[in-house]
């Protein structure tokens, strides 16, 4: 994983600018096989699910936990962090995109 001013990289996925990224939450995902819950996401715009599917590489393995995550959900899975509760997680990815998206339409 890696953040930084320009935007982020996870699982082999990135580099996608924080504006095009919606603010993160939790959210009931709807999953493949009718298994879904509440999971820490970061929705995706249309211009960053085109960048995801132009990524190389089986991009649609590295987008969510095997073999759950449906391939056309609109969001970034957000990795646990250890040490940190999911509201953490959430409060922690919130700030850095509050803090790099400003100025851009949300």
């Amino acid at each position: 994983m890696r953040l930084d001013a320009v935007g982020i990289s996870l699982r082999g996925i990135g580099h996608i600018p924080w504006r095009d990224l919606r603010a993160p939450e939790r959210r009931y995902v709807p999953v493949k096989n009718d298994i879904g819950g509440r999971c820490t996401v970061m929705p995706l715009t249309q211009r960053a699910q085109a960048r995801v599917r132009m990524q190389p590489g089986d991009w649609q393995l590295r987008v969510g936990p095997r073999p759950y995550l449906s391939f056309d959900q609109p969001f970034l899975l957000l990795p646990g962090v250890q040490g940190l509760s999911e509201d953490e997680v959430v409060r922690l990815f919130h700030h850095v995109w509050s803090t790099f998206s400003t100025g851009y339409q949300r």
